[in-house]
């Protein structure tokens, strides 16, 4: 009983911490027009000669799909996403146990910080994840690599507005600001 308990505390405050992070990035302006937009324009540019082709773009996104695709069949399901996500919460658990004796302590739990970016970064004041869609396999079924290259053509072809075959991180901060317009924001 008492380590349901301390797992509950355990929960408790890493949701709290979580939520103060995410509310001070909000507030200190991170968002797509700000650092946060650099640093994804960084990783997208394999080359960093300052554009991001379609190619760039596809081969992150298939970097991303093949990592979500926990069993290899080229299709990322539920269990997919199940077993990564108990594979993540596994980590942390040890990350944060540092005597290993299958218990966070306080002091385990009060010593423990994690890293910029992530899970706690991304929470807002209601616990859900900011800035970022759940993928399609979450909640609409399976999701195949050729889904996600047509959305990443997709997505490219929205920044690339003058047709030039690549795209600036102006295109990408111009374009953050519109977003939100579009679907009914601001």
């Amino acid at each position: 009983m008492q380590r349901r308990v301390k797992l509950a505390i355990t929960v408790s405050v890493a949701a709290a911490v979580g939520t103060g992070a995410a509310l001070a990035g909000h507030h200190k302006g991170e968002g797509k027009n700000g650092p946060r937009a650099e640093q994804m324009f960084e990783r997208l540019d394999a080359d960093q000669d300052g554009k991001v082709t379609l190619e760039e773009m596809k081969t992150i996104a298939r970097e991303r799909f093949s990592r979500r695709d926990v069993d290899g069949d080229g299709v990322v399901t539920r269990e997919d996403r199940e077993a990564r996500r108990a594979n993540r919460r596994a980590e942390r658990f040890t990350q944060i146990d540092t005597d290993k004796d299958g218990v966070i302590s306080q002091e385990e739990f009060a010593a423990f910080k994690p890293q910029r970016g992530e899970r706690g970064d991304r929470h807002n004041a209601r616990g859900k994840r900011g800035g970022r869609r759940a993928h399609r396999g979450s909640r609409f079924g399976p999701l195949t690599i050729q889904e996600v290259e047509a959305r990443t053509e997709r997505r490219f072809a929205r920044l690339d507005q003058d047709d030039k075959g690549y795209i600036t991180l102006e295109d990408v901060k111009a374009h953050g600001g519109k977003r939100g317009k579009r679907r009914g924001r601001n």
